[in-house]
């Protein structure tokens, strides 16, 4: 990818960045907060070794006490040599050394990646089941849990996974619950989404709403002994 395709690629990343963080809410849900910072990530690498391998593979340019030709190129007399008796050549003071240019492209990477995380950053800690204090996410869990427990006829124990242990983008799982135990684990989205129907009657963004009772429901009928994954999500639905 050449520099300029670069640039392009950094500004639109950008641009759309800012676009989702102000889209509605169901767009934001659609798309995953580490993707924008993996595209960056990607681009990043790509400039860096692409740039490396290029001046890897450039042949070194003669040197000498002459003027180099790509200093004529760039500060002057790129057509013709210049004349001797010219006192500007002679008297014009020396160019400053340019800057090693794997530290300009090394120090851009860092400030595009630097500002993409802490935008993933911002926004992470300013929404969903990490933007409520202790005290509400533990007043949840309880709800879910008592729900849970009339589901599977038993005493349930619903823990919001924020740890990504058990549920979460790595399992790729809504919920997790022990078959006929006393267990569920659900992704901290999940609860969040519950949390907006139980404190809020928010029920606007009816699919991932539905979607989030649907997996309480599914993992509940898992803790009452139900192991099949269609009959339990026959009785979710």
């Amino acid at each position: 990818m050449t520099v300029r395709g670069i640039r392009t690629t950094r500004v639109a990343l950008v641009v759309l960045l800012v676009a989702w963080f102000f889209s509605p809410p169901s767009w934001r849900n659609a798309v995953p907060l580490w993707l924008p910072f993996l595209v960056a990530l990607a681009v990043e690498i790509e400039f860096a070794v692409g740039g490396f391998t290029r001046s890897a593979r450039t042949r070194p340019r003669p040197r000498g006490r002459a003027p180099q030709q790509v200093d004529l190129e760039r500060f002057g007399w790129p057509d013709e040599p210049p004349e001797e008796d010219d006192p500007a050549f002679w008297s014009s003071p020396p160019v400053p050394r340019a800057r090693s240019s794997w530290r300009r492209r090394l120090a851009a990477s860092v400030v595009v990646l630097a500002f993409v995380g802490l935008v993933a950053w911002g926004v992470s800690v300013r929404r969903g089941w990490s933007s409520l204090d202790h005290a509400t996410q533990t007043r949840v869990e309880h709800v879910l849990s008592q729900q849970a427990s009339r589901i599977a006829g038993r005493p349930a124990n619903v823990v919001c996974d924020t740890s990504g242990h058990h549920v979460g983008a790595v399992q790729e799982a809504d919920g997790l619950a022990e078959v006929g135990g006393r267990n569920a684990w659900l992704t901290p989205g999940i609860c969040y989404r519950l949390y907006r129907v139980l404190d809020h009657h928010d029920s606007s963004s009816f699919g991932p709403t539905g979607r989030a009772i649907a997996v309480l429901a599914h993992e509940s009928w898992h803790l009452r002994g139900v192991g099949d994954e269609g009959i339990a999500n026959c009785y979710a639905f």
